[in-house]
């Protein structure tokens, strides 16, 4: 698995270069995933990816 360290600078597949803002866990169908929180640079959007699907 990766590590995500806030600060860092990382590549969106689909949305493209992005700093790493935190993590954050949320329950999903009763199951506890983890996502890393990113701010896209080329606008004001933020996005969330499951760690476990980074890559």
């Amino acid at each position: 698995m990766l590590t995500f360290i806030p600060g860092t600078t990382v590549v969106h597949s689909a949305h493209g270069p992005a700093t790493v803002i935190g993590h954050e866990t949320r329950q999903v169908k009763g199951v506890a995933i983890e996502y890393v929180k990113l701010s896209v640079l080329t606008n004001a959007l933020s996005v969330s990816v499951p760690i476990d699907r980074a890559s």
